[in-house]
């Protein structure tokens, strides 16, 4: 149930804040969430570094809805982001706590655990990585896609 709780945050989070004329935008940025969640997470799920549990519908190991929640996560993300270069690492790494506060959350109700090598200080800097990916192939996307 949590997970769909995740998932249904992240839609309406999405819908209340990102004008509705922004989504053709910025959908790209939502796949490539999604397909950064699902390569680094089910590789680190069948490492054991952690693990999730719970879900009403897996995908390789990860939970649907947190899958799904992370097309929405992946349009907030860039639709945040700041133009101004002297902010943009500050932003990242709050992104990466904040999303990592949402970790221990769900540590904490018992929704996902750490394997035995794995611990927040890693997830930290896995989800700076991640969103450092994610920004970084949507802007290069874009750029690529207007010089066609």
């Amino acid at each position: 149930m949590s997970w769909l709780i995740f998932f249904l945050s992240s839609l309406l989070t999405t819908i209340l804040l990102v004008p509705q004329k922004k989504f053709k935008v910025l959908w790209p940025a939502g796949l490539i969430t999604m397909t950064a969640i699902y390569t680094i997470d089910t590789t680190l799920v069948s490492l054991g570094a952690f693990l999730y549990k719970f879900p009403i519908l897996f995908v390789s190991g990860l939970p649907i809805f947190y899958l799904l929640s992370g097309f929405f996560g992946g349009m907030l993300l860039v639709h945040f982001f700041p133009s101004r270069t002297w902010i943009q690492l500050p932003y990242i790494l709050l992104a990466a706590f904040l999303f990592l506060c949402l970790e221990l959350i769900m540590s904490w109700v018992g929704y996902f655990e750490y394997g035995q090598n794995w611990n927040p200080v890693r997830s930290f800097f896995l989800n700076t990585l991640g969103f450092t990916i994610v920004l970084s192939l949507y802007y290069w996307i874009m750029a690529v896609s207007k010089r066609v």
